[in-house]
């Protein structure tokens, strides 16, 4: 535990466990120029949700912003702070062109409503 860490999607951002526990996670992202994160889904056990809340420490000069799907277009997000489902939201972060990007993201798993 607190190392950095390739990302899952491979695509330039590094990941550091800050803490976790059985159902939950709490991470540092962090994204030089160049990474990012592609469009996808996180997948869960069926009869589980997946919630997460991503707080943008320090944005990128350019690019390196938050999207979700919605309707077939990227939606972006300005605010410093995300709040979403990322097992039923189609998500990603477009590539850093200047600067970096350092996410605090703390996730959790629950069983669903049904």
């Amino acid at each position: 535990m607190w190392h950095w860490e390739e990302g899952r999607q491979q695509s330039g951002y590094y990941k550091m466990c800050l803490a976790r526990g059985k159902f939950w996670d709490l991470y540092i992202l962090k994204y030089a120029k160049g990474a990012y994160i592609k469009r996808h889904f996180d997948y869960v056990p069926d009869g589980y949700e997946h919630h997460r809340i991503n707080f943008t420490l320090l944005r990128a000069e350019q690019g390196g912003t938050f999207f979700k799907m919605v309707k077939g277009k990227k939606i972006y997000f300005s605010s410093r702070f995300a709040n979403f489902r990322p097992d039923i939201e189609i998500h990603g972060v477009s590539k850093i062109a200047k600067g970096a990007r350092y996410v605090l993201s703390i996730g959790w798993i629950k069983t669903g409503w049904h």
